[in-house]
């Protein structure tokens, strides 16, 4: 299994809202996956 496959099998898929600012979706992604901003930010190669 890729290194991709298995940071996107923990992860929980949000939607984001109707008008919701990236920021604010981030956010909630976030919060939701119980991420730190650091590690969001290491995500940014998958």
């Amino acid at each position: 299994m890729s290194e991709t496959n298995e940071a996107q099998s923990w992860l929980f898929s949000i939607e984001p809202y109707d008008e919701e600012s990236l920021s604010h979706f981030l956010g909630r992604f976030r919060r939701r996956n119980y991420l730190s901003p650091s590690a969001l930010a290491g995500l940014k190669q998958f």
